[in-house]
């Protein structure tokens, strides 16, 4: 992460020194960001031939020649590779078996605007605010999503400990990085979506861990991504449950997950209205219905009674369009649904 200074006084000769010596740390820090991309997108593609060549044994399966291919040996060159790519990315491939899945929040700067970004994710951030990085980090999730890895746990945990930062803040933009943004987080919340049940309360926990102090889930709701990506970690809640209660071993964290949602709900109690911005979406109402399944009988009358407040002003805003029209019906019927009459 690039530091940036401001002097505080007059521009004499030291300030004039020191100023030299930061632009000459940041290019190296940049020099040393992008060569670490270059080295993982040397490492991606060599798994990337791999997964071609095992496909292609795959499909030729039955004939003659393929016995020729030593398959477990392409898997162990692979399982080789995928651990120098998590080296080349900076995050540890197997939180769960090294006891990190759970990692602790930085020390938060009391009032500030953003969270504090841990020191070991500082060369993940640096890779999501550079256009060729983040086209690496969504090659590297569509790899490891389909079909689902264990390996895209540690890269769904390392998006949620830097979401706020990664949704909110303002990064110049073009067309294009606009649209690969939106594909790596629609990518995100898909694949938190069908991921294994065992991983989802980590991420539930990453996300409360590293957002949920100084208002910061509140206003990560705000935008349409934070808001899609919460939306996929709650509707899996009946899932974990369910899991829960039949596995004969389930992981701890599974069984706190009530927990965890009340946590989350007390981070946004009285600031649904917030959720909707300036206009009615389809991602708050996808939100809203996940929230209400998980969400105890008392945390659903206090959700219904937000509810009809919000549906009473758009209802009274003859400028709604078609679309947005749709929703307050949608939302009308949640309403009905789980609200007070």
């Amino acid at each position: 992460a690039v530091v940036s200074t401001q002097s505080t006084g007059g521009y004499g000769e030291n300030d004039k020194t020191e100023g030299e010596g930061n632009s000459q740390r940041e290019s190296s820090v940049q020099q040393a960001l992008l060569m670490g991309i270059e080295n993982a997108y040397n490492v991606l593609l060599d798994i990337e031939d791999i997964d071609l060549i095992m496909d292609g044994i795959t499909s030729s399966r039955g004939r003659p020649e393929s016995s020729s291919f030593n398959t477990q040996n392409l898997i162990s060159k692979r399982e080789t590779f995928c651990n120098d790519l998590f080296k080349a990315l900076h995050i540890d491939g197997y939180p769960i078996l090294n006891g990190n899945a759970v990692k602790p929040s930085p020390e938060q700067i009391p009032g500030s605007v953003f969270p504090s970004v841990s020191l070991e994710d500082d060369n993940f951030v640096g890779m999501f605010l550079v256009p060729k990085g983040k086209r690496l980090l969504l090659r590297v999730m569509k790899i490891f999503s389909f079909p689902v890895s264990p390996l895209i746990l540690p890269l769904i945990l390392a998006f949620l400990r830097n979401l706020f930062l990664f949704v909110l803040v303002p990064i110049p933009t073009t067309p294009s990085s606009a649209d690969l943004h939106t594909k790596l987080f629609t990518l995100l919340s898909r694949t938190i979506y069908i991921t294994p049940v065992g991983y989802v309360s980590h991420t539930f926990s990453t996300l409360l861990t590293f957002h949920g102090t100084q208002g910061y889930i509140p206003r990560l709701l705000q935008s349409k991504e934070g808001l899609t990506v919460v939306s996929s970690i709650l509707a899996r809640g009946s899932d974990v449950l369910t899991f829960a209660k039949t596995h004969p071993d389930p992981d701890p964290l599974l069984l706190q997950w009530p927990e965890l949602f009340n946590t989350f709900y007390s981070c946004l109690a009285g600031q649904l209205r917030g959720v909707f911005g300036n206009a009615l979406h389809s991602q708050a109402v996808d939100f809203l219905v996940s929230l209400a399944h998980n969400a105890s009988d008392h945390q659903r009358r206090e959700i219904g009674l937000e509810l009809r407040d919000v549906i009473t002003s758009y209802s009274q805003n003859t400028s709604l369009n078609g679309t947005e029209l749709a929703q307050v019906r949608n939302l009308q019927v949640l309403l009905h649904l789980i609200g007070p009459s």
